[in-house]
């Protein structure tokens, strides 16, 4: 049986229209500032737990294939933040401690924060000097499950698909094309 038979068919259009549901939410004059602030920073430092952890990952590693000095926060080589920094933290549902301890963290060195969350409101939001909202369900709204992803996968796919997005706008903005973003892929692997 193929993982999208008859029956799953249905499923499969539902989970996209999930997605892009959320893309059409988003605010592009938000993602252009993240992108113009992403293209000034000296350094930037990404977070996010879970498997919002990984798309902060791969954030941080497009970034560092477009010439950013890029890292992912937690990684044993990341450098001081500071002023000209930009920290960029995944909150999904909204308000968790360790985003706040972070935040609080990069602004008292000088750095600025930006947040990726589907909360509406909240103190991280307060926290952050830019907010892009992706309008996707999450973990803390499962019960209130509105299609056929499960818990806040819509949200982590959606910011996996910005990762790549933002990367390349921002390579772009900084003059440099795919072929020199191959030439900083990682060759031992």
């Amino acid at each position: 049986m193929s993982v999208l038979d008859e029956d799953s068919r249905g499923w499969f259009q539902t989970a996209l229209l999930e997605v892009m549901h959320a893309c059409q939410g988003i605010d592009v004059a938000k993602l252009d500032a993240l992108v113009v602030q992403l293209s000034r920073a000296r350094r930037v430092v990404t977070y996010g737990a879970g498997r919002e952890g990984l798309m902060m990952r791969a954030l941080c590693m497009r970034l560092s294939h477009g010439g950013l000095d890029a890292h992912a926060a937690g990684d044993m080589s990341v450098p001081r933040v500071g002023d000209g920094g930009l920290v960029i933290v995944s909150s999904g549902p909204g308000d968790l401690p360790t985003v706040l301890a972070l935040q609080a963290v990069a602004r008292r060195a000088g750095a600025q924060v930006a947040l990726l969350t589907a909360a509406s409101a909240g103190d991280s939001m307060n926290e952050a000097d830019l907010v892009v909202r992706i309008p996707a369900q999450t973990l803390a709204d499962h019960l209130a499950r509105r299609g056929v992803l499960p818990m806040g996968s819509a949200f982590e796919l959606v910011e996996l698909l910005l990762s790549d997005l933002i990367a390349l706008r921002v390579a772009s903005l900084r003059g440099q094309g795919e072929n020199e973003m191959v030439a900083r892929h990682a060759n031992i692997e």
